[in-house]
């Protein structure tokens, strides 16, 4: 969600950090509501998975009274809060929250939808990071890539789970009865050509200036070195918050930051 402030070219506005800190901990705070709520409702499931057993409530550590009361109180309060920010933020967040319980209830259950809108939610973190700052553009584009390669992430995740829980998948999640390996290959690869393309085209019809080409090259890297970990079963694919804990994706990733920075921040200074 910090893409707004880097891309819009306001990293060094001291007023626009307070606006997206203060939108990145309403949207932990959602978040967490509807987390909560998920291992309310799939405590049973997250039993039969090795790692997701170990949460609070599927381990037994908290009530589920308990996590009730707490996610109420989290949600009122995160509410408030929200409503003090302005009527469009508040909308938002309110939009945000409804997705993630749909999702929760209902969507996480249905072939395709399940993957797609988690990839919405990741894409209205975004937007929201952009709405916060007043007068801030962000291209389109941009967000569409933060769609696309939460899509990505998601697709790598059912994929690695169908190899790690074999036949008890369907116990863990439902929905994984309709997926196979032979269905998520080709839409893995589909999807990757879709986020190739518009990066390179955001890269090239930025309104914040073309610098962002030499970009390409490295997140050309990147985006094939982790179809390499969704492919060769590397636990990363399973868990995207470890990214880091893969050395090529750490470089990687530090260096496209370096190069953003640069062509956003230097290079147009220069009129090249």
């Amino acid at each position: 969600m910090f893409i707004g402030i880097v891309f819009s070219k306001r990293i060094l506005d001291a007023s626009s950090w307070v606006d997206v800190f203060s939108v990145f901990f309403l949207l932990c705070m959602f978040s967490g509501v509807n987390y909560i709520i998920n291992d309310i409702i799939d405590f049973k499931r997250d039993w039969a998975h090795p790692e997701k057993r170990k949460r609070p409530i599927a381990s037994g550590g908290i009530r589920k009274g308990d996590a009730v009361f707490g996610a109420a109180i989290l949600f009122f309060v995160s509410s408030y809060w929200a409503n003090l920010l302005g009527e469009i933020t508040f909308a938002s967040f309110m939009v945000f929250f409804a997705t993630g319980l749909l999702y929760n209830l209902y969507l996480k259950n249905i072939f395709l939808v399940d993957i797609i809108t988690i990839s919405i939610l990741f894409m209205m973190r975004a937007a929201i990071g952009v709405i916060s700052m007043p007068g801030a553009v962000v291209s389109p584009w941009l967000i569409l890539c933060t769609f696309l390669l939460s899509l990505l992430l998601a697709l790598g995740k059912r994929r690695r789970e169908l190899q790690v829980l074999k036949d008890d998948s369907i116990a863990h999640r439902r929905v994984l009865e309709h997926y196979s390996l032979e269905i998520i290959t080709p839409l893995v690869i589909s999807t990757l050509a879709m986020l190739f393309v518009s990066y390179c085209i955001y890269s090239v019809l930025t309104e914040t200036g073309r610098e962002m080409v030499i970009t390409i090259p490295v997140i050309t890297y990147l985006f094939f070195r982790y179809t390499y970990i969704i492919f060769s079963g590397s636990d990363v694919a399973a868990n995207p918050e470890r990214v880091f804990q893969d050395r090529g994706m750490l470089y990687g990733i530090i260096l496209w930051i370096l190069l953003v920075l640069v062509s956003l921040y230097v290079l147009p200074q220069y009129n090249l």
